[in-house]
């Protein structure tokens, strides 16, 4: 029997992706319909727009899933955000979603962050509320170049489950930098030369032709910002930025993951960068697994 997920805080995929057929989702929810859009073109999940501060325990209990995954709003703890932890009003849900944990207790709770969460208020709620309920928790920094992906994007990873003490495992699933890429390249990529000379000193530059090119972390601000959102890739002697679907690459999105057409490159870049890499996603759901499916 495949175990049944309740995906939190679901954005466009990114948990559904790593576990693919081995669980069933019961739940996706997400507060944004527009990247609900991408969800929905890629599964038939029950994925509904939801505000989780309005939601009840009962709903939780009803579901009666073996598993609980979120991945809460990040900006309360990134670099580029304020930094307000749990003052920031993009908390309240992640709070919400920790009493529910506390009234329902599902068998076992995977979660990705930002690395900065692991210094956080946050994370101390967090800890304290698994710690009362009887959970054992393993936390793990985890980056893609652990799996032999090129491309950095540390994330903290927790997995917690109520009978036994979960163990993370990495496997090298990564490939040749070259196959990350698209051949044909978008004119709407190229960096303009008055750009470059403005900006371009702090540009994270990596050649198509370096086998042992790696990418630096592509964030939601791919695209709007210049500096410190993303790597630019040096092709054929021409300077420009990751195409929508050579991010999806460096995250692992299987070839066939689309984003439909009435989304723009901007969107896209935003929603991808807010998305998860799918190996160190994939680590954490085995290590609740294991032992989180009821017998048959």
């Amino acid at each position: 029997m495949k175990p049944r997920v309740v995906e939190l805080f679901c954005g466009m995929g990114g948990f559904a992706e790593s576990a693919g057929d081995d669980v069933e989702v019961v739940l996706a929810a997400d507060a944004s319909s527009h990247v609900l859009e991408i969800y929905k073109n890629n599964f038939k999940h029950n994925a509904r727009q939801m505000n989780l501060q309005s939601a009840h325990a009962d709903l939780m209990a009803k579901l009666d899933a073996d598993i609980w995954w979120m991945s809460p709003p990040c900006q309360p703890h990134t670099v580029r955000g304020n930094q307000l932890d749990l003052s920031d009003p993009r908390s309240a849900s992640f709070e919400k979603v920790l009493e529910f944990i506390t009234e329902v207790g599902p068998r076992a709770i995977g979660m990705e962050n930002v690395e900065g969460f692991k210094s956080s208020d946050a994370h101390r709620r967090l800890l304290g509320v698994l710690e009362r309920a009887g959970y054992h928790v393993t936390e793990e920094i985890l980056c893609p170049t652990q799996f032999g992906v090129p491309n950095k994007r540390p994330r903290y990873c927790m997995a917690a489950r109520k009978d036994a003490v979960p163990v993370f495992k990495t496997s090298q699933v990564g490939r040749p930098f070259q196959t990350y890429l698209e051949t044909d390249s978008d004119p709407r990529l190229v960096v303009r030369d008055q750009d470059f000379q403005k900006y371009g000193q702090a540009f994270l530059i990596v050649d198509a032709e370096d086998p042992d090119a790696v990418t630096s972390c592509f964030t939601s601000a791919y695209g709007k910002s210049w500096v410190f959102s993303g790597s630019y890739l040096r092709q054929n002697g021409v300077l420009r930025r990751f195409s929508a679907r050579e991010l999806l690459n460096f995250m692992h999105f299987r070839p066939d993951f689309t984003i439909p057409e009435s989304v723009s490159l901007k969107k896209s870049w935003k929603y991808i960068g807010n998305s998860l890499s799918i190996p160190p996603t994939r680590a954490t759901f085995e290590a609740l697994v294991a032992i989180s499916t009821p017998p048959e």
